[in-house]
């Protein structure tokens, strides 16, 4: 019960804990599974987008006909620091990528969670079910796959966040705009953030 206290009054040490939390979590049973696996089963998506980030790096921007580009867009830096001798050895990469950037989701779920929770222990427990939620571990384990849920839904929750704020600082109502466009950029159903966007934007407008 003392350290569940301290917990609830330090909640950004309680955001880190679940993050290195649930980092090392998916990364150990990434790895358990790629030790007893000959040949992950590999998802056709890792190979676009490895493939598109690797072109991105060339200077082909073009666009591509089956899957958005946003996904391959935040890849190419990655890629640039660490890319591998093969395809499967980025895809390997990319994987590793993928399981950070699903556990970077736990900072503004938290914020979320604390603009809207009046309890503090709800909030803890929201940041452990996040980390140990077997149904978020499993899709980035049961294969070596690079998805956009990931990214997607941090910068979902990191517009959410933005419009929120703009209630005190209408500045931010752009800053919800840019990532929200961002957020489309990864998977196209980011589409329906521009009517919340537009409401937002019609309510300060209002209120001003």
């Amino acid at each position: 019960m003392k350290y569940l206290r301290y917990l609830e009054n330090n909640l950004w040490l309680t955001a880190l804990l679940a993050f290195f939390v649930a980092l090392a979590t998916r990364y150990l049973v990434t790895f358990f599974i790629f030790l007893n696996l000959n040949f992950p089963f590999q998802r056709y998506d890792s190979y676009i987008y490895v493939l598109k980030s690797l072109e991105i790096l060339k200077g082909d921007w073009s666009p591509m006909v089956t899957h958005s580009i946003g996904w391959p867009i935040f890849l190419a830096p990655f890629f640039y620091f660490f890319r591998g001798v093969s395809i499967f050895e980025n895809i390997v990469y990319g994987t590793l990528f993928t399981i950070f950037t699903s556990s970077l989701i736990v900072f503004p779920l938290l914020y979320l969670g604390k603009q809207l929770l009046l309890n503090r222990r709800a909030i803890v427990v929201l940041a452990l079910a996040f980390a140990l939620n077997f149904f978020l571990i499993l899709p980035e384990t049961s294969a070596i796959i690079i998805i956009t849920e990931y990214l997607f839904t941090f910068l979902l929750l990191l517009t959410l966040i933005f419009i929120i704020k703009s209630r005190d600082k209408p500045l931010f109502l752009l800053a919800a705009s840019v990532v929200g466009g961002l957020a489309y950029w990864v998977r196209p159903n980011g589409i329906f953030l521009v009517p919340i966007i537009f409401f937002s934007y019609f309510l300060l407008a209002r209120r001003s």
